[in-house]
């Protein structure tokens, strides 16, 4: 199980997200980017952050 919690990319984002895998999991992130941050699509460096912030649950 893979975990990310928003607030560790977005400053006071309390969204905490797990799934069976990494693809999955950005895919969940992705669209609360887009639902709650208006963030359009993740850029390279965007989902480099997250990537580096997803840790083992």
């Amino acid at each position: 199980m893979k975990q990310f919690c928003c607030g560790d990319v977005i400053p006071g984002c309390r969204h905490v997200f797990e799934a069976c895998s990494e693809e999955e999991l950005l895919e969940r992130v992705s669209d609360h980017g887009r639902e709650e941050h208006d963030i359009g699509e993740l850029t390279s460096d965007l989902e480099a952050a997250i990537r580096s912030h997803i840790v083992d649950a």
